[in-house]
C-alpha cells in the first residue's frame, strides 16, 4: 500500500500557520494503519500499567511484612515538599520507618524538606565528600571556598546515610560494650540488670531506635538532634580506657562511665512512651 502526502490547504491564497487552516496529519494515514496502531498502543499500555501495579503491590507486601516483623528501616525525605504517599518505604508505615531530613550546621531543616513529615533531622547540607569531585579537574583560578564547595554534597539522602550509620554505631557499641565487660571484668557486676545480653537485639527495632536517637541529645524545634554532647563524653571515656598510659583505676572509672552511657541509652530506648 502506498500513499502521497497532499500539500496543506491555504486559505484565501495566503499561507497561514493557524492549525485550523491545515488538514490534520492523521488524515494522511490509511484508516487501517491508524486502527492497528491504536490497538497495539492500547495493549502495550495495558501491559505496562498491569506490570507496574503488580510490582507496586509486591513491594508494598514485602515492606509491610518487614514492618510487621519490626525490621529497622530508614527513608529519606523527598526534598520536594511534602512526602508523597508513594514514597517507599516511608509510605507503608510512617510511624515505623525512620524518615530523615537534611539540616545545616545551625540545626535548621533544608529548605526543600518538609519538617512536618520527618522523624528527625540530621546534618545533610554541604557535607564534605571525599568522592564529590574526585574526577573533576578543578580550575586553578577558583577560590579556596569555591574549590571546597565542589567536594560537598547536600540532600536528605546524605542525612539518611548518617542516620543509618548512627543506628549501626549504637547497636555495635552495645555489643562491644557487653563483650568488653565480660572479657575484661568477668567478676564484676557493673553491668547489672540494666544492660542485658540481648540489648543489641532489643534496640534494633523502629520504636526503640526512635527513642534511642532522642536520648542522644536535645531536640530543637526542627527535630534536629544535638548528639555531640553525650557522644563526645562517651568517646572520651573510651579514649581513656584504651590509653595504655592511664593507670588502672582511671581506666576502670572510664569504662564504668561508658557502660553507664550505654545503660542509660538502652533504658531510654526501651521505656514505654519515653518520648
Amino acid at each position: 500500500m502506498s500513499w502521497t502526502i497532499p500539500e496543506p490547504k491555504v486559505t484565501e491564497g495566503k499561507e497561514k500557520d493557524d492549525i485550523k487552516t491545515r488538514e490534520s496529519p492523521a488524515r494522511w494515514l490509511p484508516r487501517p494503519f491508524l486502527q492497528r496502531t491504536a490497538g497495539w498502543l492500547a495493549v502495550w499500555l495495558s501491559v505496562v500499567f498491569s506490570t507496574l501495579l503488580t510490582a507496586r503491590r509486591a513491594v508494598r507486601e514485602v515492606l509491610q511484612k518487614a514492618v510487621d516483623e519490626k525490621v529497622l528501616m530508614f527513608c529519606s525525605a523527598l526534598d520536594q515538599g511534602m512526602i508523597a504517599s508513594s514514597h517507599f518505604p516511608g509510605c507503608v508505615s510512617p510511624m515505623r520507618v525512620l524518615r530523615i531530613g537534611a539540616a545545616g550546621p545551625d540545626g535548621k531543616v533544608y529548605n526543600r524538606t518538609s519538617p512536618g513529615d520527618i522523624t528527625y533531622a540530621l546534618p545533610g547540607i554541604h557535607v564534605p565528600s571525599e568522592n564529590g569531585a574526585i574526577t573533576l579537574d578543578i580550575p586553578s583560578q577558583l577560590s579556596p571556598k569555591a574549590s571546597a564547595a565542589l567536594f560537598q554534597v547536600t540532600g536528605s539522602s546524605v542525612a539518611t546515610a548518617l542516620g543509618a550509620g548512627l543506628a549501626a554505631m549504637i547497636i555495635y557499641s552495645l555489643k562491644a560494650g557487653i563483650m568488653a565487660w565480660k572479657i575484661n571484668y568477668p567478676d564484676s557486676d557493673w553491668k547489672g540488670p540494666f544492660l542485658p545480653d540481648d540489648a543489641p537485639e532489643k534496640i534494633a527495632h523502629p520504636d526503640e531506635m526512635i527513642q534511642a536517637f532522642a536520648a542522644l541529645g536535645e531536640l530543637n524545634e526542627h527535630k534536629f538532634i544535638q548528639v555531640w554532647g553525650k557522644l563526645d563524653t562517651a568517646s572520651q571515656h573510651l579514649e581513656v580506657w584504651q590509653d595504655p598510659n592511664s593507670n588502672q583505676t582511671k581506666r576502670d572509672d572510664s569504662f564504668r562511665g561508658f557502660l553507664k552511657f550505654l545503660a542509660d541509652l538502652f533504658s531510654a530506648a526501651t521505656t514505654v512512651n519515653a518520648l
